[in-house]
């Protein structure tokens, strides 16, 4: 399994739009907050820990406000997230978690510690064209967490690492992966919280 950064990483498609957050500062960590407009669970929040771009690529602060839109209030950490949903899953410091192309794991060491130690159900959002989460990696993550309601993969056909987040949105295909990928992973939110 590779666990360095490729040009996936470090390239994509920047998204128009205007952020509707604010960035405060918590703990000492800048932080992007988005809050839904309206009545919404104040006693839960959405951690959505970001790609290498950070709080400051417009695309993850898009992301966080189109989460609050669906009523979660949602607070944007820096973090090449993937990796730390499992680690703060295997803490049991979150309720649910969900991941987009993820990265930076360690293959098969991290899938089984997560195995032995979590009850924290997990969306797997999966590019077809990956070479951190490989195929060959994603089957196995099937087999050594699948078999319960903790684990779901999802693949998307055709998209490449980092699709969820800067994917290129003039493409069909892509922008109609990504919206895909959003809605799977709210739906799953929503029914875990």
């Amino acid at each position: 399994m590779t666990t360095s950064l490729g040009s996936c990483c470090i390239t994509g498609v920047i998204h128009e739009g205007s952020p509707k957050g604010s960035v405060n500062e918590i703990n000492g960590t800048k932080t992007y907050v988005s809050l839904p407009t309206g009545e919404y669970d104040k006693s839960k929040a959405l951690l959505f820990l970001t790609d290498a771009f950070g709080i400051e690529l417009i695309n993850n602060k898009l992301l966080a406000d189109s989460f609050a839109a669906n009523g979660i209030a949602t607070y944007t950490g820096y973090c090449f997230g993937g990796r730390y949903v499992v680690e703060l899953a295997w803490d049991k410091t979150i309720k649910v978690g969900a991941v987009a192309h993820p990265s930076l794991l360690e293959i098969p060491k991290d899938l089984q510690k997560l195995k032995k130690t979590s009850t924290t159900p997990i969306l797997w959002n999966i590019a077809e064209k990956d070479y951190m989460f490989t195929t060959a990696v994603a089957d196995q993550a099937d087999q050594i967490l699948g078999g319960n309601d903790l684990y779901k993969r999802i693949d998307y056909a055709g998209v490449e690492h980092g699709f969820a987040v800067r994917g290129d949105l003039s493409q069909p295909h892509i922008k109609e992966s990504m919206e895909a990928a959003f809605k799977n992973t709210v739906e799953w939110i929503r029914e875990r919280w």
